[in-house]
């Protein structure tokens, strides 16, 4: 799932505070000045920053440069499934896989900035990653939100179903009909493989016109039971 922006007609490129709309880059792409590097420079195990950049451990870029995809660009779905008991059991499942995008922890972003809550700024086992991206929200002059446009790509276990064909004679005997299909079903397991740190890479809010974790939560599980019965 790949697109550009080939020509806004001579228009000026439409800039936002995350969001820019430029010729030659996909829509709804995540721009911001990007974090480019971060070390620890004095060996006290935080990073710091200072308007000295000999002295600053945070480097942040002059502009704001694109980021990445806003939405997936690659999805694959397996499933499958294994008939037993004369084939009138069938038990199925659906593993999907969607990448090659960012994801804007945005709830992650606003409590490091203001709610003075978030990992990077209060936890001493924090990773020096996640203590840049808060010292360069919080006191670059900047106030750069790139560090929380983390990889959002994930494979999760969607679906698993169990399906009974009844015999024939079982709905003649009870129902008077001629066949009865149960099916029984859970959808979003809670099984997630992700290096993605908010809530869910799905947990989406909005912010402009792309999906955003903004005090959102994770896709809920769905239990689901269907019967169809053919008089």
């Amino acid at each position: 799932n790949s697109n550009e922006l080939v020509s806004l007609g001579g228009v000026p490129p439409i800039t936002g505070s995350t969001q820019q709309e430029r010729e030659g880059y996909p829509l709804f792409g995540w721009w911001s000045r990007p974090l480019k590097s971060w070390a620890d420079k004095n060996g006290n195990g935080l990073i710091e920053y200072s308007s000295d950049p000999a002295k600053s451990e945070i480097v942040v870029g002059d502009t704001a440069e694109f980021l990445g995809y806003s939405v997936p660009r690659y999805e694959v779905a397996f499933t499958n499934g294994v008939d037993f008991w004369q084939r009138r059991f069938r038990l199925s499942a659906l593993i999907d896989y969607k990448g090659g995008y960012k994801t804007y922890n945005n709830s992650e972003r606003i409590r490091c900035a203001s709610r003075n809550n978030c990992s990077g700024l209060i936890n001493p086992e924090a990773s020096l990653f996640e203590q840049a991206r808060t010292v360069a929200v919080r006191q670059h002059p900047s106030r750069t939100v790139a560090g929380f446009f983390e990889d959002g790509a994930f494979v999760r276990f969607r679906e698993l179903g169990l399906t009974f064909n009844a015999p024939d004679s079982w709905a003649r005997r009870a129902l008077h009909a001629r066949n009865l299909v149960a099916a029984l079903a859970v959808r979003n397991l809670g099984v997630l493989w992700t290096d993605y740190t908010g809530v869910d890479p799905e947990a989406f809010g909005t912010t402009g016109n792309a999906p955003s974790e903004f005090q959102a939560f994770a896709p809920p599980t769905y239990l689901s039971l269907r019967l169809t019965i053919d008089f």
